[in-house]
């Protein structure tokens, strides 16, 4: 699974593609934890959220909430495109 490559593009490619998917439980799991990894790259973790959101999962609208009271407008913006 590319969410678990060394590569942070491709694990942010694999979670956008993985929201327009039929996820497995054990799937929607791993991404629970992959936003839960304080090591992840940051926009990594906005688009796997952005999957559970797109998914109904309130993970995923949890850290988007969090990140949208971050100071780093950077982060922010990219929370706010995800909701558009």
């Amino acid at each position: 699974m590319y969410l678990f490559n060394s590569n942070s593009a491709d694990r942010y490619t694999a979670a956008k593609a993985l929201s327009f998917s039929q996820l497995t439980e054990h799937t929607k799991d791993i991404l629970v934890d992959r936003i839960k990894d304080e090591s992840e790259y940051i926009y990594v973790r906005l688009e796997v959220a952005s999957t559970l959101a797109r998914l109904g999962l309130k993970e995923g609208f949890t850290y988007i909430e969090k990140i949208l009271q971050n100071d780093y407008l950077a982060y922010k913006l990219e929370a706010i495109i995800i909701l558009g």
